[in-house]
């Protein structure tokens, strides 16, 4: 594969070694500088533009975790190469300007805006119990990288974010046959494992494809982790390679559901504004006393009108930011509550890092 020029520049060399860009920072969406210092405003104090600023706590991976890090960043190169020759160099160049804020380092750091637990929930159960192959991990983590592509993929063709072209169907199908390769050497002959793929495959689209009423909070989390159920697949056929058992698998499957219901509300909290102007039902949305909702829905007749704007942060402050808050340190924090049950002091400490900044306005 021919590398487009603007990777080869700074952040990747011809290898496919990445020199991670200054301001892009492992688990943390915003800079690094900013990543260390965290803080979450009071909610008198909140502003509509802070809201795009809120972020988990800085996660510092340890230091066998880096390598993995690296090599699953490079798997959007492996995705890429995988298209036909005429459409290879076009598609690394789509995914730079759609996927990655038009920055050739976003590309050779791509998997470092989801947070570590998204993915190091491999690794800390692979080495917890029974010995499991290296070559089983890096099939995990590849199936891993491959559904958390696909989710973002998924959720920008269906908002109309992305064309829908032939470069972008394409890369789709070959994310999803890497997706499927990794999984299928994991799995191998086991019929349990292999249920558990078909299962939440099934989960997924039944999900993702004419997606289920959500008049209330708990209809929305439950779609959404119906959205979310191909990433659950990797880290449960990992935790029966390493020997727990169902009863086990079902609290890491809960454990990282908790953790993806926390990030799920972080992002509606951040994108609340916008979502409002779009009259976007989601979680803060649901978070609003019923009989403050038509502010909501106000802000989506005028989005520039000050007044309504005004209404909106009134609201926030009032309700929806508090219960936000709470419901997310409350998820991430039942997050490591069962990982310490399951006897993971690493990934328990992950999920207290991300919660970290919440305690100042936890009430």
């Amino acid at each position: 594969m021919t590398i487009p020029t603007a990777l080869t520049q700074k952040n990747l060399d011809l290898t496919g070694e990445r020199r991670r860009p200054e301001s892009w920072e492992s688990g943390s969406t915003v800079p690094r500088a900013a990543a260390d210092r965290v803080q979450w405003p009071a909610p008198e104090r909140l502003t509509l533009s802070a809201l795009g600023s809120l972020a988990f706590g800085k996660v510092r991976l340890a230091a066998e975790h880096r390598p993995l890090r690296d090599w699953l960043n490079r798997r959007v190169l492996v995705f890429c190469d995988r298209m036909p020759a005429a459409l290879r160099d076009s598609a690394l160049l789509a995914v730079q300007a759609h996927l990655a804020r038009y920055r050739a380092g976003h590309v050779a750091a791509f998997y470092d805006k989801y947070y570590p637990p998204a993915w190091t929930v491999i690794p800390f159960l692979a080495s917890s119990r029974d010995e499991v192959a290296p070559g089983q991990v890096h099939d995990a983590l590849g199936a891993q990288a491959a559904a958390m592509f696909l989710h973002l993929l998924d959720d920008h063709l269906t908002d109309g974010d992305i064309p829908v072209d032939n470069l972008f169907l394409q890369l789709r199908t070959e994310v999803w046959g890497e997706f499927q390769d990794g999984l299928a050497r994991l799995a191998g002959s086991d019929q349990e494992a292999n249920q558990t793929v078909e299962s939440l495959v099934n989960l997924y689209f039944s999900h993702i494809h004419r997606p289920p009423e959500r008049p209330d909070l708990a209809a929305y989390e439950t779609v959404f982790l119906g959205q979310s159920a191909t990433s659950l697949i990797a880290p449960l056929l990992i935790a029966a390679q390493a020997g727990y058992d169902t009863e086990q698998r079902q609290l890491i499957r809960s454990m990282y559901e908790e953790f993806c219901l926390a990030w799920r509300i972080l992002d509606d909290l951040r994108d609340a504004a916008v979502d409002a102007a779009a009259d976007q039902a989601t979680a803060v949305f649901h978070l609003l006393p019923i009989e403050s909702r038509w502010v909501w829905h106000d802000v989506a007749m005028n989005p520039s009108d000050g007044d309504r704007r005004n209404a909106l942060l009134d609201v926030l402050r009032c309700a929806a930011y508090p219960a936000a808050v709470q419901a997310i340190h409350t998820h991430v924090t039942t997050a490591a509550r069962v990982a310490d049950e399951l006897n993971l002091p690493g990934l328990r400490g992950q999920y207290h890092a991300l919660a970290h900044p919440l305690k100042e306005v936890t009430p």
